[in-house]
């Protein structure tokens, strides 16, 4: 296939190394916030919302459940808070007993980790 770029078309092999560029950036950026998490967790720097408590209690999670979960986690996507256009996460790890859990949680403007909700998937 032939391309033109004066008329704006891009070679298929470049389309490709742009996605990979970009995509490889993010994964970078969220490996970035998500080892800012964890040392939120280690340090015990992070709250959690009402919201966030009772469903932990709902699905028999503990907090330590919601630690281990970020401690061994990836983050799966980021989030926009419709309320305060925040960037939240949502969060896949692992429970003490190796289940699964989902966590959204976000960095606070005074550098503590707020986890919002929880959630077995």
């Amino acid at each position: 296939m032939h391309t033109n770029p004066s008329r704006g078309e891009v070679n298929p092999c470049d389309r490709c190394k742009l996605l990979k560029s970009n995509s490889s950036e993010i994964t970078t950026l969220f490996d970035e916030i998500l080892q800012r998490m964890r040392d939120k967790v280690s340090s015990r720097q992070y709250l959690m919302t009402l919201h966030a408590e009772e469903e932990m209690s709902d699905d028999n999670l503990t907090i330590y459940d919601i630690e281990e979960g970020i401690l061994t986690g990836e983050i799966l996507e980021r989030q926009k808070d419709k309320v305060t256009a925040e960037s939240k996460y949502r969060i896949r790890g692992l429970t003490l007993d190796a289940g699964e859990v989902e966590i959204i949680a976000k960095l606070s403007p005074t550098g503590k980790l707020v986890i919002i909700t929880v959630y077995i998937p």
